[in-house]
């Protein structure tokens, strides 16, 4: 799905955001359907898994379009659900007023489920991470990272083009910061720092 979300004069960035998918995914062709002055869903033969902020940045410098992007499928039944995948995403997005430009639904769907109720989320993000919530931004970029590397130091600092020591001390930081440690709960801190990444706080 590709939308704005003011109203638009044209189509142009709906246009210019769905072009960049196509040639990204490599694709010969497009099923567009227009829904309103603001949003089009697209669909393509291909796999746009890779399809990142940055490439939408690069491809489409000017665009004002944001896209939610649903699993790549097969038959009637796979477009159904990367459709349906792609509009929970949209719905996402809105729900916590994210930033973000482009979004998958491979990467938000425990974020999506854990937000239909956006008190009990911020309960949920309260209670689970504490002072870390609102820690700082390198301490909390570092514990995600650590959670998606599989609690390997070495490659998070790699990913982090950071030190491991500094890695070490950070986590450290973040175990002080933490109700409980994070070894206790990776799952429950990595699905709280997703919505507040989401939100624009990581």
């Amino acid at each position: 799905m590709i939308w704005c979300d003011e109203p638009l004069d044209s189509a142009e960035p709906l246009e210019q955001a769905a072009d960049a998918l196509v040639r990204a995914v490599g694709a010969a062709r497009r099923l567009s359907v227009v829904i309103s002055a603001s949003s089009v869903w697209v669909w393509l033969p291909g796999d746009a898994s890779g399809f990142t902020e940055e490439d939408l940045a690069r491809v489409a410098p000017t665009t004002s379009a944001r896209i939610s992007l649903g699993r790549p499928g097969h038959d009637l039944a796979g477009f159904r659900r990367s459709h349906l995948d792609a509009v929970a995403t949209q719905r996402l997005l809105m729900r916590l007023a994210s930033p973000s430009r482009v979004a998958h639904y491979q990467e938000v769907q425990m974020a999506a489920l854990l937000t239909h109720d956006l008190a009990a989320a911020e309960e949920f993000v309260h209670e689970t991470l504490g002072d870390l919530a609102t820690a700082d931004e390198e301490v909390r970029r570092t514990v995600a990272a650590f959670v998606r590397e599989q609690f390997n130091t070495s490659r998070t600092a790699e990913r982090l083009f950071t030190h491991r020591n500094t890695v070490i001390r950070r986590l450290a930081r973040a175990d002080d910061l933490l109700p409980r440690p994070l070894a206790s709960h990776a799952v429950a801190v990595a699905a709280a720092l997703d919505i507040v990444r989401l939100r624009g706080g990581l």
